[in-house]
């Protein structure tokens, strides 16, 4: 009996083990040493110090470590195979140690590699990325876990043995993985779940390796920290030189609180020396958000250096509250750029075909953005051009700073940066605005926004534009927005809105190039800066030897244009609202140019049809206007005797125009009737200035041409303006009524005006 007894227990014991193990696949033994990672102080109990945090918040514990992987070496041809939470959780341990793989696997391994690079075959699916090298550099761990495993690294690498580390080892995950039962995941906002998670890589140890997840997710990730020194958080926290591809996050929470480091993305936290993240997704189900800090949030990753973004998706929302000042975006918090002391390659990144539909929503001065946050390229980067092409951004962005559709914040120095063929089409508002991008600034670089369509609507309390809200360039820096489009609302209630860009400062002989652009949405400030069809305001300063160059071609408005301030409306143009130059040696111009529909302004409005204001510092006949035209009509109210509006410009100083017509009617309602068909206020400038109007056609509604002059008498020097002649409606459609016009090559008449073959 005593037997049966034993035995019958000996049976339950093994049917209980063996019940308990059903879930996971069969192990190999550990080859070494797997103890259950420990919490951090942060991550376990809350500091006495910092109250900022909720304790029903906090997870009870952290994942045990499996014995071992469920299959594999860690080579490219064998991976470490991952099937189950535990296993994960040893990755992650084995990784965060610095531990070295076994001598019988790191043997494998090296046939293994070495098989590959003699078929041709790399760790890395990206042509940009380097390959990997058979001898890897090797970290000393700063953890006491992986002491003694890194003086063995040390000595076998100095003896010249082939070392393989786990972190530098090649993985895949052979199931979808749940890292917390997810049934009650409404409610993690208030109650933890059980598991909390420590991030795969530290920045003593991160991740260098290889991840495929074949297309499997990840869910039940669930992240909360709250000290000043959390650092990288994530599924991965710190990726270095990493490839992860094919990867899915769902149904997860991750939150930072307190910490002004903090970096934190459901894929990782920080990216960085040339990884790639590949067809990775985070859903719409994952929550990633900041209270009262954090460095970086992003809903892939927080930080991402010098690194490769394709095909990826982010559907998470992003959220912060309290006090701030970094950065959030869809896929990155931050994109930046650094060169290490003995790096002399040079490199291209990309960002291709990467979409966000998550809301991105912050109540500080955060730069947030679609994509990107902040785009910070240093002036010694490895990498010589940053490339974003054909991404999208569909979820609202919003912050008390800057914010833009693609990125918020852009920061370069002698780097090349292209955005083309992205598009926006969620709402954008902030401070100053854009579609693509809020605001940028380089200095000698360049920055290309080509091919890019914002049909979102961009609202800001500074300045707005559809494309990008405000640019700065310096020591001969290049800005160029080519064949774009906005369609979307653009309203400023305290600054300048416009239609593609708000504003523009050209510094250390800059250029700025806006060619080939169409404004089809509504543009209305209520600020005293004004509002234009395509440019706000371009400002000219600081020549160093060839001074500042603007060029405005082939663009035009057909939106409504409307600028009423309470006490001052500021410059209103169909194409550009202001200009002001610095000197002798800048130059602008105006080309090809039209504007199709009504401009109305204020108190103090100055409106034309092209172009709102000059204001010039610089040699006569240095800014042209040619081969524009205006449709549109021009109404201004005013409630004192102070505003003008001309057809075509409504007040200038030294600008030559030519072979140019308006057929819109202006209405000034104040007393002093500046209003001109052709311009609302000249100054008559010195003896030596050339002809400043020449075949120029206004519609004869209007009672001049030019209504008002500095001059003395009033009147208008003959050698000024020549062969210009007022038209009635019927005329517009006469080529002989316009002397001067090339009908050839540049223009052609087809209804009721003359278009511009080119603009049309």
């Amino acid at each position: 009996m005593k037997r049966f007894t034993a035995w019958l227990c000996s049976v339950a014991l093994l049917i209980s083990v063996c019940g308990c193990q059903n879930d996971h696949p069969t192990e190999k033994p550990a080859s070494s040493p797997t103890p259950t990672p420990s919490q951090s102080e942060s991550e376990s109990t809350p500091p006495e110090s910092e109250p900022l945090y909720e304790e029903a918040l906090i997870p009870q514990e952290t994942w045990t470590a499996a014995g071992a992987f469920a299959g594999g070496t860690g080579t490219v041809e064998d991976p470490f195979q991952i099937a189950n939470a535990e296993q994960l959780a040893l990755m992650a341990q084995l990784v965060n140690s610095g531990a070295q793989v076994p001598d019988e696997e790191a043997e494998e391994s090296e046939t293994a590699e070495s098989s590959a690079q003699a078929s041709g075959e790399s760790k890395s699916s990206s042509p940009d990325e380097k390959s990997q090298s058979q001898e890897p550099d090797v970290e000393e761990p700063a953890s006491s876990t992986g002491s003694a495993e890194s003086s063995s690294v040390r000595d076998k690498k100095e003896s010249g043995e082939t070392v393989l580390l786990y972190r530098d080892a090649c993985y895949v995950l052979t199931q979808d993985i749940q890292l917390n039962d997810t049934a009650a995941f409404a409610s993690w906002e208030t109650a933890a779940p059980r598991y909390g998670w420590v991030s795969i890589g530290t920045e003593e140890n991160p991740f260098t390796g290889r991840l495929d997840g074949k297309n499997h997710t990840v869910s039940g990730l669930y992240v909360y920290v709250y000290s000043d020194t959390n650092g990288s958080v994530g599924l991965f926290g710190v990726a270095s030189g990493a490839e992860i591809l094919n990867l899915t996050v769902s149904r997860s929470s991750l939150t930072v609180r307190n910490g002004a480091a903090d970096r934190v993305g459901a894929i990782a936290g920080t990216l960085e020396n040339a990884s790639t993240l590949n067809h990775c997704t985070v859903e719409d189900s994952v929550t990633v958000q900041a209270v009262n800090g954090g460095e970086a949030i992003g809903g892939l990753v927080g930080v991402a250096e010098s690194s490769h973004l394709l095909s990826c998706l982010n559907a998470a929302s992003l959220s912060q509250r309290g006090e701030t000042s970094g950065a959030m975006g869809g896929l990155a918090g931050l994109y930046t750029m650094q060169k290490q002391e003995d790096d002399t390659r040079k490199a291209v990144v990309k960002v291709e075909s990467c979409e966000n539909t998550g809301s991105v929503q912050a109540q500080g001065s955060v730069y947030a953005g679609g994509l990107f946050g902040l785009l910070a390229l240093e002036e010694k980067s490895t990498v010589t051009t940053f490339s974003m092409k054909k991404c999208q951004n569909t979820g609202d962005v919003t912050t008390a700073g800057t914010a833009g559709g693609m990125i918020g914040r852009s920061r370069i120095q002698s780097v090349s940066v292209t955005l083309y063929q992205c598009e926006n089409r969620g709402q954008v508002s902030g401070k100053t605005t854009g579609g693509m991008v809020g605001s940028a600034q380089t200095t000698g670089g360049t920055i290309s926004v080509r091919s890019c369509v914002n049909n979102g609507a961009v609202s800001g309390t500074g300045t707005t534009g559809g494309v990008t809200g405000g640019v700065e360039a310096d020591a001969q820096s290049t800005v160029q927005i080519s064949q774009c489009q906005n369609g979307g609302p653009v309203t400023s209630s305290q600054g300048r809105a416009a239609g593609l860009l708000g504003s523009c400062v050209l510094a250390g002989d800059s250029t700025g190039r806006v060619l080939d652009c169409s404004n089809f949405g509504v543009v209305a400030s209520t600020g005293s800066s004004g509002a234009a069809g395509v440019v706000g305001r371009v400002t000219m300063q600081d020549i160093a030897e060839r001074g500042n160059q603007l060029v405005i071609q082939l663009c035009r408005n057909s939106a409504a244009v409307t600028a009423n301030g309470e006490e001052k409306s500021g410059e209103l143009g169909g194409i550009l609202g202001f200009l002001q130059t610095s000197g002798a040696k800048d130059r602008a111009e105006i080309s090809q140019c039209g504007n199709n529909s009504n401009l109305t302004g204020g108190t103090g409005c100055v409106a034309g049809g092209i172009l709102g204001r000059d204001e010039q510092k610089g040699k006569a006949g240095n800014v042209t206007v040619s081969d524009c035209y205006n449709v549109g009509d021009i109404s201004l109210t005013n409630q004192e005797d102070d505003g003008c509006a001309g057809g075509l410009i409504g007040q200038t100083y030294q600008t030559v125009m030519s072979t140019s017509y308006n057929a819109g009617v202006i209405t000034l309602q104040t007393a002093n009737k500046r209003n001109g068909g052709l311009v609302g206020e000249m100054v008559t400038p010195g003896a030596e200035h050339p002809s400043q109007i020449k075949w120029c056609y206004y519609l004869n509604l209007n009672e001049k041409a030019i209504s008002y002059t500095t001059a003395k008498d009033g009147s208008v020097r003959s050698d000024l303006v020549v062969e210009i002649a007022a038209l009635g409606a019927s005329d517009f459609t006469s080529e002989e009524k316009f002397v001067g016009f090339d009908f050839e090559s540049v223009w052609s008449i087809e209804g009721a005006y003359p278009l511009l073959r080119n603009l049309n």
